[in-house]
């Protein structure tokens, strides 16, 4: 068993590498939005059946977000036959399906920079550079947009 204790937002930290950044309690002094990163990255065996729930529970869950704007799915594979019935009767979500070869991290750029989707979430097989993440990153900030990488392990 653990016990977790509840500390103040403003407390200072007990070492000295673990610094908070500097900003006012009033509020004056916020932290930028380029340090929030828009990125998550999930990783999933493709072999479990417990990963094909995590993955469409994500789906579903992101598809009914109180935005207006769609969940864009790019992958090299369609997303109906993962979904069931028994998710959502009419989730809003964009598929982009790209040809085998197609670099499914170029057309999430394109789709974060639209600005047309929340989220986009794109299924790679292999995980991608730092630049091609920063591209990402910028992509959306630039649409108001948030990037869920899933990776699928073999």
């Amino acid at each position: 068993m653990s016990c977790i204790e509840q500390q103040s937002l403003f407390a200072v930290p007990s070492s000295p590498l673990a610094e908070l950044p500097q900003t006012a309690i009033d509020g004056a002094a916020l932290a930028p939005v380029e340090d929030f990163s828009r990125i998550t990255e999930v990783s999933l065996s493709s072999a479990a059946h417990l990963s094909r729930s995590v993955l469409v529970g994500l789906i579903a869950e992101l598809s009914c977000n109180s935005d207006q704007r769609w969940l864009c799915w790019v992958a090299d594979r369609p997303l109906k036959p993962l979904m069931t019935t028994s998710t959502q009767a009419d989730p809003r979500i964009l598929q982009v399906v790209n040809r085998p070869g197609e670099a499914q991290h170029r057309i999430a750029v394109r789709a974060l920079e639209s600005g047309r989707s929340h989220t986009v979430a794109v299924l790679m097989d292999r995980t991608i550079s730092e630049g091609d993440k920063e591209l990402l990153e910028r992509a959306a900030q630039a649409g108001n947009a948030e990037c869920l990488l899933i990776y699928l392990q073999h």
